[in-house]
Order: structure tokens, then C-alpha cells, then sequence
């Protein structure tokens, strides 16, 4: 409730979750109004048995291929996507992110083995910050809910501002003393003994592409790009391009 009151300026709405009596966690959101086209997002997700709970700020591009892995019937196709990665987690647990493409950060309590697991996308374009003592865990998708609600007021961070000032970027760090950022590809898992992170994702691990030819690479590319389009254009109502005249926009708005 504290992290949520610290967020007003996101809409009046808000959504919590709070677990049987003895849970350790609680999550919460302040959700996107309902839209007549339907919302995008309704959280936070619960599993059927009510175990397992879910808050995610979310886009995946991959809807219908993880529908087809997961099985899923017709009627639930039309799941959002906080859903989607509710089921993902339900069937290949703390791997799951390995399945999802698209952009996430996204938060689950387990309630079966009393963990939690915070995730952020492959190459960072959703954010998560984490703020921790010996006796709590904090996580928001914005550092200054961390910095307000602590139990003692923020400090400026006299590293960090000296890192920005000559270039130096160090992915974990934030501007306020305390409050880090979980880095991209990465994962948090805690459970009663141990607060863990894990790198879930690296360029490194992707295998090399080999192509018989430069035409072939040149259709290659051109197959992918015009797929991350394809993805970019799903939305609940009109779709809007900003031209710089460069080559990367106008590339995109030919497609």
C-alpha cells in the first residue's frame, strides 16, 4: 500500500493482491483504466488455486506461438498479457523468461514453495528497482516509489553522479543511495534464506548465424524486420510514428 501511495501521479486506480494469512508478500499495480477495446492488462494475475500471484509491466510479441506451446484452448487466447506469462510460469517455472519475447519486467510470489521471482527483459526496455534491509524486500518498476517509501528519506547517490558525469554506466546502480536496478537478462529469486540474481539471457549464449550467401543474410534480415514490425502494431486503438528522417524511421514506416 505504502509503494502504491507513493505513486499518485499513475491514476487513481489501483489493484492489490495480499496473501492468505502467514504470506510473507504482497503485490499491487496501478493498472491502465479499461479501455472499451478491452484492457491490455488486469492485475495482478492469480493462478486457480490462488497459490501463485502475478504483477508485470508487459508486451510480448509472441502471443500465438507460446498459445500454441502452452496448449491453450480458443477461449483463452484473448488473455492479457500478464496472463500469458502467469501460464508460461506455470509450466516451465523460473525458466520461463527463455520463452517470452517481447518487453517485461514482471514479479511473481509463489506461494506452493514460498519464493518470489523478479525478471526483466532480455535487453532491459522494462525496468525494475529493488530496495532491501535485513528484514524486507522491496520492488517497483520505478525508483522514486522505492526512494518515498523507505522507512528513512532518500540520499543522493555521490557515485553514480560522479559516474553519469564522465560516462561510466554501471547497469545496477541508481541515483539514489540504496535503491539498485536488477540488470538486464536478469533474474531475483528469494525465498526464506537467500536473495539470489542470476543472468537468464547474454549475447554471448546466442549462436552464430551461418547463411549459404550476402543475399540470404539481406533476406534474412529483412524477415525479422519486418516481423518486430509486425509486433510493434498491435495496440488498442491508433497506431503513431515519429519520423527524424533518418534511415531507421523511414525503414520502418516503408515496412
Amino acid at each position: 500500500d505504502a509503494l502504491l501511495d507513493a505513486i499518485p501521479e499513475y491514476g487513481p486506480v489501483r489493484a492489490t493482491w495480499k496473501g492468505a494469512a502467514g504470506s510473507p508478500a504482497a503485490l499491487g499495480v496501478r493498472p491502465w483504466p479499461v479501455t472499451p477495446e478491452g484492457a491490455s492488462y488486469r492485475a495482478p494475475v492469480v493462478s486457480r488455486d490462488g497459490q501463485v500471484a502475478l504483477v508485470a509491466d508487459v508486451r510480448l510479441d509472441n502471443r500465438a506461438e507460446l498459445a500454441a506451446a502452452l496448449s491453450m484452448p480458443d477461449e483463452a487466447r484473448n488473455a492479457c498479457d500478464a496472463e500469458y506469462v502467469l501460464a508460461a510460469y506455470e509450466r516451465w517455472g523460473r525458466a520461463c523468461p527463455r520463452q517470452l519475447v517481447g518487453d517485461f519486467a514482471f514479479i511473481v510470489w509463489d506461494g506452493r514453495t514460498r519464493r518470489l521471482l523478479a525478471v526483466r527483459d532480455a535487453i532491459g526496455q522494462r525496468v525494475l528497482f529493488l530496495r532491501r534491509d535485513a528484514t524486507r524486500l522491496a520492488l517497483a518498476t520505478t525508483a522514486h516509489a522505492l526512494a518515498v517509501e523507505g522507512r528513512t528519506p532518500p540520499r543522493l547517490n555521490r557515485q553514480k553522479v560522479a559516474d553519469f558525469l564522465v560516462l561510466v554506466q554501471r547497469p545496477e546502480s541508481t541515483f539514489f543511495e540504496g535503491i539498485d536496478r536488477l540488470p538486464p537478462g536478469h533474474l531475483l529469486e528469494v525465498d526464506g534464506s537467500s536473495v539470489r540474481t542470476e543472468r537468464w539471457w547474454s549475447p554471448w549464449n546466442v549462436p552464430p548465424l551461418q547463411l549459404g550467401s550476402d543475399e540470404a543474410y539481406v533476406e534474412g534480415f529483412r524477415e525479422v524486420f519486418r516481423a518486430a514490425v509486425q509486433a510493434q502494431l498491435r495496440a488498442e486503438g491508433d497506431v503513431g510514428m515519429l519520423l527524424s528522417g533518418g534511415l531507421d524511421s523511414s525503414s520502418v514506416a516503408a515496412t
